[in-house]
Protein backbone atom coordinates (compact mmCIF):
# COMPACT_ATOMS: atom_id res chain seq x y z
CA UNK A 1 0.00 0.00 0.00
CA UNK A 2 1.27 3.53 -0.76
CA UNK A 3 2.38 5.70 2.16
CA UNK A 4 0.93 9.17 2.52
CA UNK A 5 2.95 12.21 3.58
CA UNK A 6 3.86 12.18 7.32
CA UNK A 7 2.89 8.49 7.58
CA UNK A 8 5.35 6.07 9.21
CA UNK A 9 6.18 2.45 8.50
CA UNK A 10 8.66 0.12 10.22
CA UNK A 11 11.47 -1.03 7.96
CA UNK A 12 13.83 -3.93 8.65
CA UNK A 13 17.05 -4.33 6.65
CA UNK A 14 18.93 -7.60 7.10
CA UNK A 15 22.72 -7.75 7.36
CA UNK A 16 24.54 -8.50 4.09
CA UNK A 17 25.92 -12.06 3.67
CA UNK A 18 29.48 -12.53 4.93
CA UNK A 19 30.74 -13.54 1.49
CA UNK A 20 29.53 -10.19 0.10
CA UNK A 21 31.47 -8.10 2.60
CA UNK A 22 34.86 -6.56 1.65
CA UNK A 23 38.00 -8.51 2.49
CA UNK A 24 39.35 -7.56 5.92
CA UNK A 25 35.95 -6.22 7.07
CA UNK A 26 35.86 -6.68 10.83
CA UNK A 27 34.03 -5.75 14.01
CA UNK A 28 33.69 -1.96 14.30
CA UNK A 29 33.99 -1.26 10.56
CA UNK A 30 31.01 0.10 8.65
CA UNK A 31 29.62 0.36 5.13
CA UNK A 32 28.15 3.68 4.09
CA UNK A 33 25.96 4.49 1.11
CA UNK A 34 22.46 5.43 0.05
CA UNK A 35 19.17 3.59 -0.28
CA UNK A 36 16.00 4.34 -2.21
CA UNK A 37 12.53 2.88 -1.71
CA UNK A 38 10.94 4.16 -4.93
CA UNK A 39 9.91 1.77 -7.71
CA UNK A 40 10.28 4.26 -10.52
CA UNK A 41 13.91 4.15 -11.84
CA UNK A 42 13.99 7.92 -12.45
CA UNK A 43 12.75 8.66 -8.92
CA UNK A 44 15.29 6.22 -7.45
CA UNK A 45 18.12 8.40 -8.75
CA UNK A 46 16.77 11.49 -6.99
CA UNK A 47 14.96 10.34 -3.83
CA UNK A 48 17.62 8.65 -1.70
CA UNK A 49 18.41 8.31 2.00
CA UNK A 50 21.78 7.84 3.75
CA UNK A 51 22.47 4.33 5.07
CA UNK A 52 25.26 3.08 7.32
CA UNK A 53 25.77 -0.56 8.35
CA UNK A 54 28.08 -1.37 11.28
CA UNK A 55 29.72 -4.78 11.41
CA UNK A 56 28.97 -6.58 14.66
CA UNK A 57 29.80 -10.15 15.62
CA UNK A 58 26.74 -11.44 17.43
CA UNK A 59 26.47 -14.57 19.54
CA UNK A 60 24.89 -17.71 18.09
CA UNK A 61 21.23 -18.21 18.89
CA UNK A 62 21.47 -21.88 19.92
CA UNK A 63 19.80 -22.63 23.24
CA UNK A 64 18.95 -19.03 24.13
CA UNK A 65 15.68 -17.19 24.60
CA UNK A 66 14.51 -14.70 21.98
CA UNK A 67 14.83 -11.69 24.28
CA UNK A 68 18.42 -12.65 25.14
CA UNK A 69 19.29 -13.00 21.45
CA UNK A 70 17.81 -9.58 20.68
CA UNK A 71 19.68 -8.04 23.63
CA UNK A 72 23.00 -9.57 22.55
CA UNK A 73 22.47 -8.33 18.99
CA UNK A 74 21.66 -4.84 20.24
CA UNK A 75 24.70 -4.75 22.55
CA UNK A 76 26.94 -6.01 19.74
CA UNK A 77 25.59 -3.36 17.38
CA UNK A 78 26.12 -0.58 19.94
CA UNK A 79 29.61 -1.88 20.71
CA UNK A 80 30.45 -1.88 17.00
CA UNK A 81 29.36 1.76 16.77
CA UNK A 82 31.55 2.60 19.78
CA UNK A 83 34.56 0.83 18.22
CA UNK A 84 34.01 2.65 14.93
CA UNK A 85 33.94 6.05 16.64
CA UNK A 86 37.11 5.23 18.56
CA UNK A 87 38.92 4.03 15.43
CA UNK A 88 37.93 7.16 13.47
CA UNK A 89 39.87 9.27 15.97
CA UNK A 90 39.08 9.54 19.65
CA UNK A 91 39.90 13.24 20.04
CA UNK A 92 37.40 14.28 17.35
CA UNK A 93 34.52 12.20 18.77
CA UNK A 94 34.87 12.54 22.56
CA UNK A 95 31.24 13.44 23.30
CA UNK A 96 29.93 10.81 20.87
CA UNK A 97 32.14 8.12 22.43
CA UNK A 98 30.84 8.94 25.92
CA UNK A 99 27.22 8.73 24.67
CA UNK A 100 27.88 5.46 22.77
CA UNK A 101 29.60 3.92 25.80
CA UNK A 102 26.63 4.89 28.00
CA UNK A 103 24.30 3.16 25.53
CA UNK A 104 26.33 -0.06 25.77
CA UNK A 105 26.50 0.01 29.58
CA UNK A 106 22.76 0.71 29.84
CA UNK A 107 21.98 -2.56 28.01
CA UNK A 108 24.00 -4.73 30.42
CA UNK A 109 22.34 -5.87 33.64
CA UNK A 110 25.23 -5.30 36.05
CA UNK A 111 23.24 -6.61 39.02
CA UNK A 112 22.80 -10.05 37.39
CA UNK A 113 26.38 -9.95 36.19
CA UNK A 114 27.79 -9.26 39.66
CA UNK A 115 25.59 -12.02 41.10
CA UNK A 116 27.00 -14.44 38.51
CA UNK A 117 30.60 -13.48 39.34
CA UNK A 118 29.86 -14.09 43.01
CA UNK A 119 28.97 -17.73 42.32
CA UNK A 120 31.67 -20.30 43.11
CA UNK A 121 30.41 -22.69 40.45
CA UNK A 122 27.87 -22.50 37.63
CA UNK A 123 25.61 -25.57 37.51
CA UNK A 124 23.01 -26.63 34.97
CA UNK A 125 22.69 -28.05 31.47
CA UNK A 126 24.15 -25.03 29.69
CA UNK A 127 26.58 -24.02 32.43
CA UNK A 128 29.51 -23.62 30.02
CA UNK A 129 27.46 -21.44 27.67
CA UNK A 130 26.18 -19.32 30.56
CA UNK A 131 29.70 -18.84 31.90
CA UNK A 132 31.06 -17.95 28.46
CA UNK A 133 28.28 -15.45 27.73
CA UNK A 134 28.66 -13.69 31.08
CA UNK A 135 32.43 -13.48 30.68
CA UNK A 136 31.86 -11.84 27.28
CA UNK A 137 29.47 -9.33 28.86
CA UNK A 138 32.10 -8.43 31.47
CA UNK A 139 34.64 -7.77 28.71
CA UNK A 140 32.14 -5.64 26.78
CA UNK A 141 31.30 -3.68 29.94
CA UNK A 142 34.98 -3.06 30.81
CA UNK A 143 35.72 -2.03 27.22
CA UNK A 144 32.83 0.47 27.13
CA UNK A 145 33.70 1.96 30.52
CA UNK A 146 37.38 2.27 29.56
CA UNK A 147 36.59 4.09 26.31
CA UNK A 148 34.21 6.38 28.18
CA UNK A 149 36.85 7.11 30.82
CA UNK A 150 39.52 7.89 28.20
CA UNK A 151 37.14 10.18 26.31
CA UNK A 152 36.32 12.08 29.52
CA UNK A 153 39.99 12.22 30.54
CA UNK A 154 41.13 13.66 27.19
CA UNK A 155 38.54 16.43 27.00
CA UNK A 156 39.83 19.99 26.92
CA UNK A 157 38.66 20.56 30.49
CA UNK A 158 38.34 17.08 32.05
CA UNK A 159 35.70 16.60 34.71
CA UNK A 160 37.79 14.84 37.37
CA UNK A 161 34.73 13.75 39.34
CA UNK A 162 33.26 11.96 36.31
CA UNK A 163 36.59 10.32 35.49
CA UNK A 164 36.90 9.16 39.13
CA UNK A 165 33.38 7.72 38.93
CA UNK A 166 34.16 5.72 35.78
CA UNK A 167 37.47 4.46 37.19
CA UNK A 168 35.68 3.38 40.38
CA UNK A 169 33.12 1.48 38.30
CA UNK A 170 35.86 -0.27 36.30
CA UNK A 171 37.61 -1.38 39.49
CA UNK A 172 34.45 -3.31 40.44
CA UNK A 173 35.13 -5.63 37.48
CA UNK A 174 38.90 -5.69 37.00
CA UNK A 175 42.15 -4.08 38.16
CA UNK A 176 44.78 -1.82 36.62
CA UNK A 177 46.90 -4.83 35.59
CA UNK A 178 44.37 -5.45 32.83
CA UNK A 179 46.08 -4.39 29.58
CA UNK A 180 42.80 -2.90 28.32
CA UNK A 181 42.56 -0.57 31.31
CA UNK A 182 46.16 0.45 32.00
CA UNK A 183 46.07 3.37 29.52
CA UNK A 184 43.16 4.95 31.39
CA UNK A 185 44.82 4.22 34.75
CA UNK A 186 47.96 6.13 33.66
CA UNK A 187 45.94 9.06 32.31
CA UNK A 188 43.87 9.12 35.53
CA UNK A 189 47.04 9.22 37.66
CA UNK A 190 48.39 12.14 35.64
CA UNK A 191 45.15 14.10 35.97
CA UNK A 192 45.37 13.75 39.75
CA UNK A 193 49.12 14.61 39.74
CA UNK A 194 49.87 11.14 41.08
CA UNK A 195 53.19 11.01 39.22
CA UNK A 196 54.62 8.13 41.25
CA UNK A 197 51.56 5.98 40.62
CA UNK A 198 51.78 6.80 36.90
CA UNK A 199 55.47 5.80 36.88
CA UNK A 200 54.70 2.48 38.58
CA UNK A 201 51.91 1.74 36.10
CA UNK A 202 54.18 2.59 33.16
CA UNK A 203 56.92 0.34 34.51
CA UNK A 204 54.50 -2.59 34.82
CA UNK A 205 52.57 -1.98 31.58
CA UNK A 206 53.61 -4.86 29.32
CA UNK A 207 51.12 -3.90 26.60
CA UNK A 208 52.72 -0.49 25.97
CA UNK A 209 55.57 0.17 23.55
CA UNK A 210 58.66 0.15 25.75
CA UNK A 211 60.46 3.19 24.33
CA UNK A 212 57.36 5.41 24.54
CA UNK A 213 56.80 4.18 28.09
CA UNK A 214 60.40 5.02 29.11
CA UNK A 215 60.15 8.49 27.56
CA UNK A 216 56.98 9.14 29.54
CA UNK A 217 58.69 8.00 32.75
CA UNK A 218 61.54 10.47 32.07
CA UNK A 219 59.01 13.32 31.78
CA UNK A 220 57.36 12.32 35.05
CA UNK A 221 60.75 12.18 36.82
CA UNK A 222 61.41 15.71 35.53
CA UNK A 223 57.99 16.90 36.78
CA UNK A 224 58.85 15.52 40.22
CA UNK A 225 62.23 17.28 39.98
CA UNK A 226 63.94 13.96 40.56
CA UNK A 227 66.81 15.01 38.34
CA UNK A 228 69.05 12.10 39.31
CA UNK A 229 66.34 9.59 38.28
CA UNK A 230 65.60 11.45 35.04
CA UNK A 231 69.30 11.58 34.18
CA UNK A 232 69.83 7.89 34.96
CA UNK A 233 66.77 6.87 32.96
CA UNK A 234 67.78 9.00 29.97
CA UNK A 235 71.29 7.57 29.93
CA UNK A 236 69.93 4.06 30.24
CA UNK A 237 67.65 4.63 27.25
CA UNK A 238 70.67 5.27 25.02
CA UNK A 239 71.77 1.69 25.67
CA UNK A 240 68.29 0.18 25.81
CA UNK A 241 66.98 1.93 22.67
CA UNK A 242 70.01 2.77 20.46
CA UNK A 243 69.46 4.94 17.38
CA UNK A 244 71.19 2.29 15.28
CA UNK A 245 72.96 -1.02 15.75
CA UNK A 246 76.60 -1.80 14.84
CA UNK A 247 77.10 -3.67 11.59
CA UNK A 248 78.22 -7.29 11.70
Amino acid sequence: EPLFRSATCPLFISAPPEDKLPKGFKNGHFLEGIVSFAKNPDVKKVVTYPLRYYCSKVAKATGKKGTEIELDEEVASLEAKLEALDEEGRCSHLESIVAAADDVVAKINTTELSAFLGMKKVVGENSDDVKSENEKRVKVLINALTKKGLALAYMEEPNIAKVNQVVGEILKWTDFKNSKVVGLAIRHAKLLDHSCRAIKLLQEAESMERKASDEEICKLFANLQWDHCARSKTQGMLLKHPMHYPLF
